[in-house]
């Protein structure tokens, strides 16, 4: 049967950090090149993706939380939910690429969905779906499924021009099979790389000795294959560049005749002299002893390709010291709040040093932002001083030059692409800025810079040393890397021949996002005022390396770095620093029930417990607000009685007492119950708002606290509860019957990767057990309970 393939491909992206846009463009230009016609887009711009009319569709999908659609897939979603034909999608085949991770309940739930909708609609899927899972390493499924995609892709779609040499040798994610000999339209050349090396006996070479000679640098249109030969004093690495077919494309051949002992450890110190206040980043340990025993490398990345161009002005950028430059984009208008006070919630000696912050707003200003506890609010948190400044040293920029005014332009929109959604509007900035606060310095590094930067190193070592953590074989070192949680500087400083322009690190870096942090406070108690708390990201990791956080440490030194326990702090007016920040729009309605009948079930250990503190600060203000109209309507009551006693009897001798009652009796049926789980390590370190919470408590309103500490002793032992998941077990009869019986509603708070699926679990259990269904039955049922707004999770 003959198919009619599509002359047209579209790609599309749901995108949260950047990372599925990133991969989404280069599918897109890796099929230009490859000569199929096609267009990328976000999926919030699907009237120009015209579903409608496309018989091809690629989507690359993304999560956020536990298995929400990014911010800019909110729209596309209620798109989908008002489309009601099941044929809309017939003309339509598909493929879905979801990044998502196995440390959340709902694993790669947004490509699920699309999946589920599409296929409701009468999509075909023309290849089977990827689900990648950080938690093990997006490349372990990225690269084979985008290796694979190609040959799917060319049954449904037809090419409309000649591929390029460059899209058939330099996949960037293709994982080919082995290299086949040479045949003879193969044509070679060989370049020699000397790298003179000392061995045990030898004096330290000279600078002149030790140079590193490189003639040729490797393009991007051309395949590597290296071979290595070892004597006592020097290595010869021989670059072959070789124009390849299909068949021969993106592998990696090392034959080596070392037989001398490897080297386990790779480390380089940076000499460049740098003013203190710069960091200098700090060398890698990178094990590769196992180098010298492959043969060959494969699965090497396509070289990224070069999409921004830098344009300086004879102008300079002022940067402001605290707000964001206007490129930022944000899903709601960014507006300042001014730092007025902060308390120390642990002990000094607490394992985490956790923090409230309270930010507020100018008087004329207060109506402006209006929330509810449980809202989040995005900071725009810039990047350390003394990174930026370090890296830009690092990249041979000076002072003058890092605040020009620059302009970002796309190289050519037609072969490459346009600029990454993060650089759009960078027209009036400086490369300082950008740094600054465009660019992610300190998440995980990513194989596309390490494959640019291998590009960009002179040294042959080094190359070599990239190129292997960019491969197959290299994936354990490579993990190991990440695990040293590298800055860009620390990268650099362990590979010192790199010099890659600016340009390319714009290229490949992605956006640094904005940090989440749920408002714990009413606006009914504080009109202009949003509360915060946090744990400071500061610690040490295994090679006894300093590291921290991008916002809390930001916000912990901007507060003065309280140290007494328990103490709010307020800042002096005239030295309060604005925040920028942004109302995140809720999606999931984690708010306290309007209704204040409502029954409620909370759970959050640690910091977790924050928002519920704004729902029963909320709860208690809306009691007295209450009270005081039932106050009123029985002092209307009370006008033609006179004055009543305390025992309800006016000064006629007439008992009114039911008046009374009867006000005490309304607001006692108006109130739900509540039953916070809480969590902690230590009662006495790191009980966060434990005054605050037995306060409620004792007032009615709060009804019940369960109590959880890890580290007491005895802790998980004979029923002894240790994690929160603990105590919902030991009360499951009366957990089962507050949700079935009462329709409490569940919220749950805090740390996804452990916590909540360890809570998801043990409700689950539970219902299993009280209704009599199977454990799959019982998650499904979660999740229903999900979309009806009953069973709310806000987690990290």
């Amino acid at each position: 049967m003959t198919i009619n393939k599509s002359n047209k491909l579209v790609v599309l992206y749901a995108s949260q950090t950047g990372n599925a846009e990133w991969i989404a463009k280069s599918i897109n230009q890796e099929a230009v090149q490859r000569g199929f016609k096609s267009e990328c887009y976000v999926t919030d711009d699907y009237e120009q993706a015209d579903l409608e009319h496309t018989k091809v569709l690629i989507v690359v999908a993304a999560n956020t939380g536990d298995g929400d659609p990014p911010e800019n897939a909110i729209k596309f979603f209620r798109y989908l939910r008002k489309i009601k034909s099941k044929t809309f999608l017939s003309h339509c085949q598909f493929a879905i690429l979801g990044l998502g991770d196995t440390n959340y309940t709902n694993f790669n739930n947004t490509a699920k969905r699309i999946e589920k909708k599409f296929l409701e609609l009468g999509g075909r899927p023309f290849y089977d779906k990827g689900l990648a899972d950080d938690a093990s390493g997006l490349e372990t499924v990225v690269e084979p499924w985008i290796s694979n995609l190609w040959v799917a892709l060319e049954k449904v779609c037809e090419r409309t021009s000649t591929a390029t040499t460059q899209t058939i040798s330099t996949n960037d994610f293709s994982m080919k099979a082995m290299p086949t000999k040479n045949k003879d339209t193969n044509t070679t050349k060989e370049t020699t790389i000397e790298n003179v090396v000392a061995n045990n006996n030898a004096s330290t070479p000279t600078d002149d000795t030790n140079a590193t000679r490189m003639n040729h640098a490797v393009s991007s249109t051309t395949a590597t294959t290296v071979t290595t030969s070892t004597s006592a004093t020097a290595t010869t690495l021989i670059i072959k560049e070789t124009t390849l077919n299909e068949e021969t494309a993106n592998n990696l051949t090392i034959m080596s005749t070392d037989d001398t002992s490897s080297v386990t450890t790779f480390t380089a110190a940076l000499s460049i002299t740098t003013p203190k206040l710069f960091s200098l980043g700090t060398p890698l340990t990178i094990d590769l002893s196992t180098l010298s025993t492959i043969t060959q490398l494969t699965a090497i990345p396509r070289i990224p390709s070069s999409i921004c161009r830098t344009t300086f002005h004879s102008t300079c950028k002022h940067t402001s010291k605290f707000l964001p430059p206007s490129f930022i984009s944000t899903p709601s208008p960014i507006f300042q709040a001014y730092l007025s006070a902060a308390t120390l919630l642990t002990d000094p000696d607490a394992v985490k040093r956790t923090l409230q912050i309270e930010l507020e707003v100018d008087e004329e200003e207060k109506d402006t932002v209006t929330f509810l506890p449980g809202d989040a609010f995005g900071v725009i948190a810039p990047n350390d001083d003394g990174l930026v400044r370090g890296l830009l040293n690092r990249l041979g920029i000076g002072e003058d030059e890092m605040h020009k005014e620059v302009e970002i332009q796309s190289i050519d929109v037609a072969k490459h692409g346009d600029l990454p959604s993060h650089l759009k509007e960078a027209k009036s900035t400086s490369l300082y800025e950008l740094l600054r606060y465009g660019l992610d310095l300190t998440s995980l590094i990513r194989k596309p810079l390490l494959r640019m930067l291998a590009e960009c190193a002179v040294d042959a070592e080094e190359k070599k040393t990239l190129l292997f953590l960019c491969s197959k074989q290299g994936l354990g070192q490579f993990t190991a890397l990440r695990n040293q949680l590298p800055t860009v500087l620390d990268v650099l400083a362990t590979f010192p021949s790199c010099q890659p322009p600016f340009d390319r690190l714009l290229d490949v870096l992605l956006p640094l996002q904005p940090r989440y942090y749920s408002a714990i406070n009413s606006l009914l108690a504080h009109p202009r005022s949003m509360h915060f708390a946090f744990n400071v990201v500061e610690f040490t990791n295994e090679f006894d390396v300093s590291k921290r956080g991008v916002c809390t440490p930001w916000l912990d030194e901007l507060s003065g770095k309280v140290t007494e326990r328990g103490v709010r702090v307020e800042i002096n007016k005239d030295e309060r620093v604005a925040i920028p920040l942004f109302l995140k729009p809720n999606t999931h309605e984690f708010n306290v029930p309007s209704d204040l009948k409502r029954n409620i079930i909370m759970i959050g250990p640690g910091t977790g417990v924050a928002p519920f503190l704004g729902f029963l600060q909320h709860r208690e203000c809306q009691l007295k607000i209450l009270y005081e109209t039932m106050e009123s309507i029985a002092n209307v009551n009370r006008k033609d009685i006179g004055d009543i006693d305390h025992n309800g009897v006016d000064t006629n001798g007439t008992d009114h007492g039911d008046i009374e009652h009867k006000k005490t009796q309304s607001i006692s049926s108006s109130y739900g119950e509540s039953w916070l789980f809480y969590g902690c390590r230590d009662k006495s370190k790191d009980f966060l708002y434990k005054n605050e919470i037995e306060g409620y408590l004792s007032r009615g309103i709060l009804g019940r606290l369960s109590v959880a500490v890890s580290r007491e002793p005895g802790a998980g032992e004979n029923g002894k509860p240790k994690y929160v998941q603990d105590l919902i077990k030991i009360h499951a009869k009366e957990v089962y019957e507050m949700i079935y019986d009462k329709d409490a509603v569940v919220f749950v708070c805090g740390d996804a990767k452990g916590m909540a699926k360890a809570v998801n679990d043990t409700l689950a259990a539970i219902l299993s057990e009280y209704n009599g269904i199977s454990h799959a039955d019982a998650l499904k049922q979660l999740l229903k309970w999900t979309d009806e707004k009953k069973y709310l999770l806000d987690l990290w």
